[in-house]
């Protein structure tokens, strides 16, 4: 996960691959940004004879402090704000 400054505002990079946007949580509580989701088995997994798993699943969660003066709705005049793509 990245946290990028571009000019007057800061974006978000995180590889997720084989997640939908629904499966992803992005909040922010004081000054930490906090990326949370769950990636679940495919269907079919538990009826196919795998002989080895090697992609994680299940619940995972990511924080990281923003840097000061940012306001992640944009909305404050003269602040720098917080994208995600």
């Amino acid at each position: 996960m990245d946290l990028v400054e571009e000019g007057d505002h800061y974006v978000l990079r995180a590889d997720l691959p084989g997640l939908d946007e629904d499966d992803v949580s992005i909040e922010v509580q004081d000054d930490n940004l906090t990326i949370s989701g769950e990636r679940r088995l495919e269907e079919g997994t538990e009826q196919n004879a795998y002989w080895r798993i090697e992609r994680s699943y299940g619940h995972f969660s990511r924080s990281l402090g923003m840097p000061e003066g940012i306001d992640p709705t944009g909305s404050a005049p003269g602040s720098r704000t917080a994208s995600s793509r």
